[in-house]
């Protein structure tokens, strides 16, 4: 099996027990995770498109309804077959976008001292 161990969902984590609180004492607190897999894995990017969803669609987000319009464009006027070939290519190219951060345990705490 995969060795897991993940220090950069963190925020998600927190924002998974805020929402599954219900006031209960912590013994009794079911918060639906399930250990390090590929599972795991699922739920927090299921969960990080419901956060980010959220935010960009909250009525106190001034720009939701354009990000809501352009959904809907993009959903109704571009065929299926272009939307998953743009959505693959956004994937594929997402580090040239964004390059993934080293969060080795190793590394979390190392001060660059380049800086």
């Amino acid at each position: 099996m995969e060795d897991y161990d993940n220090h950069v969902d963190c925020g998600v984590f927190a924002m998974i027990y805020m929402e599954s609180y219900v006031g209960d004492s912590v013994s009794k607190w079911d918060v639906g995770l399930c250990p390090e897999s590929e599972k795991q894995v699922s739920l927090l990017r299921r969960m990080r498109f419901k956060i980010a969803t959220n935010i960009l669609l909250h009525a106190l987000n001034l720009h939701s309804q354009k990000i809501f319009d352009l959904a809907f464009k993009f959903q109704s006027e571009i065929p299926e077959q272009t939307r998953i070939s743009i959505i693959v290519n956004a994937i594929k190219n997402r580090a040239d976008r964004d390059p993934e951060k080293d969060v080795r345990k190793e590394n979390v705490l190392k001060i660059d001292v380049d800086k």
